[in-house]
């Protein structure tokens, strides 16, 4: 079972790679790591890991909402804004932090 895991789990990155899409490369390493850790490879699993966080940028979130807005698909545009205020939250950046409850206080 986890070789069929394994081989879908493959496909996907492969898939993903080099695509201009991170969000679909972001669930192709997600399901990476969770394969890698239950065929009991854990540092396989964190390196998939750490690249997936790595894909989870506050600054793409928060251009995408002001992106957003600038087409008058308001939910969506606030929407983004508050997840970019949310990673960059947990990330502890407080630069984009700022930046992100800025654009929100312009709504």
């Amino acid at each position: 079972m986890i070789r069929e895991c394994r081989s879908l789990s493959d496909g996907l990155l492969q898939l993903t790679a080099g695509k201009s899409d991170e969000r679909l490369n972001l669930q192709a390493h997600h399901s990476a790591w969770a394969t890698a850790m239950f065929a009991g490879e854990p540092a396989a699993a964190r390196e998939h890991s750490d690249a997936g966080r790595r894909l989870y940028d506050p600054e793409r979130h928060r251009l995408e909402g002001i992106a957003l807005l600038g087409l008058n698909q308001l939910q969506e545009g606030q929407a983004a804004l508050e997840e970019a205020l949310r990673i960059a939250q947990r990330q502890q950046a407080k630069a984009y932090e700022l930046r992100a409850a800025m654009s929100i206080a312009q709504l």
